[in-house]
């Protein structure tokens, strides 16, 4: 699955290079900086393999910040850049490396006569060849550091005494540097960045009404602790608002067949199908292949992931990935250790949001644990034991705990509404005619 963000002259050679049909995510265009980062963004809510960026589709500094603001959301997405024509001693090229930019594909540049228009014709179908072999041979290569140390500037001290200007960069198109108007202090101030993997996860705040998709992981510290049943409750709490939720089974469990068998009120029922709804919610129960990009079409408005047992998750990256992120721990004494455990692990992590719930436990326990995690937030889950059925007590602690993420139902389109109601008199007036 690849993204792609290119200027219109290498869109061809990227095409060339990937499938069609791999392509998940695709801008084309020169951008300016908002319009640049806004889409960087916007290709870090897909679950892609690879995103593709070209150099010419921004100036330099729109391309720093926008590949940053993608490292925030996807720190293991493999970058690729596209710099025809730039050459090593790069100053923005080296600067990317700190955001694991370690893809670069620079071939150098035809140039003939502008005046000769059959050699210009000629340089063209030659640049989109090389340019769309280069990109080949680029994603055959194990990405790491060592494929792109050479542009490296901290690491090569003979790169320190070229120019930093990109005057000597050959290439056909004009230079976008001038026309963007490029302030060359602001790469400097960048290079300056450090940048500590794993990157820190930009999130998402919710005040009045949703933004896009908001997606809640649940995941258990160990087996049977009751993930998928706090999945449930966290579901229905916000479905019952009125909003339009999809719950992913992204375990092993098979936990939702039986589930659909119970509504269906048949021992052993089975279907073929995927998805089945149980009061407006959507159920994608295994095997379902999680595809974020699918959901998000759906125009969801929350989505849910049971991931069950991190350990045996094949979907724990998207844990790291989800806006939302909910642990699932016991509270007996004996087996407390696994949610310090689990905290102890992932320390190299920003957990100062994660939320940690620990059901049917007094308050003690809430602060016992408190004090021996890294940091989070610590919910006592009361004794709910049917997750359809609607507790005042557990509503209040969900309110509680999920209120910077819960917003308002989306107002219905203005031109919707106009739309019926001129419909609905059209239909008055036919009826009225047809009756006379």
């Amino acid at each position: 699955m690849y993204g792609i963000i290119v200027s219109p002259d290498n869109l061809a050679a990227v095409k060339e290079a990937i499938s069609q049909s791999d392509i998940w995510y695709e801008k084309s265009g020169v951008f300016d900086t908002d319009t640049f980062v806004q889409y960087c963004r916007a290709a870090a809510q897909v679950s892609l393999k690879v995103l593709i960026v070209d150099a010419e589709s921004s100036d330099d500094a729109s391309l720093i910040k926008g590949i940053r603001q993608f490292r925030l959301q996807r720190g293991s997405t493999r970058v690729l850049l596209l710099a025809p024509g730039r050459q090593p001693g790069d100053p923005t090229i080296s600067t990317l490396l700190k955001f694991q930019v370690f893809d670069v594909v620079a071939p150098s540049l035809n140039e003939s006569d502008p005046e000769d228009e059959d050699g210009l014709e000629q340089d063209e179908e030659l640049n989109t060849k090389n340019l769309a072999e280069s990109i080949r041979k680029q994603l055959e290569l194990e990405p790491g550091y060592a494929n792109a140390a050479r542009w490296d500037l901290d690491g090569d001290e003979k790169a320190l005494d070229k120019p930093k200007s990109h005057e000597d960069h050959k290439s056909k198109k004009p230079n976008h540097e001038k026309s963007l108007g490029i302030d060359h202090s602001i790469i400097e101030e960048l290079q300056d960045i450090d940048i500590a993997p794993p990157p820190i996860r930009e999130r998402q705040t919710l005040v009045e009404t949703i933004i896009g998709t908001v997606v809640i992981a649940v995941v258990g510290v160990e087996a049977a602790v009751g993930t998928t049943h706090t999945t449930l409750l966290i579901t229905n709490f916000i479905s019952r608002k009125g909003l339009k939720v999809a719950v992913v089974e992204a375990n092993e469990s098979r936990d939702f067949g039986r589930i659909e068998a119970a509504y269906e009120g048949m021992i052993g029922y089975e279907t073929s199908h995927s998805m089945f709804s149980i009061g407006g919610v959507d159920y994608y129960k295994y095997p379902y292949k999680y595809d974020i990009a699918e959901l998000l079409e759906q125009k969801y408005d929350y989505i849910l992931l049971d991931l069950g047992d991190y350990q045996s998750s094949p979907y724990l990256e998207e844990f790291y990935r989800a806006h939302v992120q909910v642990i699932v721990g016991h509270g007996s004494e004996w087996r407390q250790h696994k949610i310090i455990e689990f905290s102890n692990k992932h320390s190299h992590r920003d957990q100062s949001q994660w939320i940690y719930c620990i059901p049917h436990v007094e308050k003690v326990v809430i602060d016992d644990v408190h004090k021996a995690i890294v940091e989070g937030k610590l919910i006592a889950i009361p004794s709910h034991p049917d997750p359809y059925q609607q507790l005042k007590w557990t509503d209040v602690i969900l309110e509680n705990m999920l209120r910077e993420y819960l917003g308002k139902k989306r107002n219905p389109n203005k031109q919707i509404i106009i739309y019926s109601i001129l419909l609905a008199i059209i239909l008055i007036l036919a009826i009225m005619l047809l009756i006379k």
